[in-house]
């Protein structure tokens, strides 16, 4: 596993969520995406909205045989 950084605060995260760019945002409705939006932005106030927005990434490695 490998730490990856998604974005440099909770402002920046948020933001770019808000560009609904990901496959699974863009499926939501707008009504559920917009109350997602909004418990986003209220979950900054309750956290270290300072620090980087990070997530865990299965890293695998290939080698070829032969």
């Amino acid at each position: 596993m490998v730490t990856q950084v998604t974005a440099p605060d909770w402002a920046n995260f948020v933001h770019k969520c808000a560009l609904r760019a990901d496959s699974f945002l863009a499926r939501l409705s707008e009504e559920d995406f917009c109350a997602g939006m909004a418990a986003l932005r209220a979950r900054g106030t309750e956290i270290g909205a300072d620090a980087p927005v990070t997530e865990q990434v299965g890293w695998f490695v290939f080698k070829k045989q032969g």
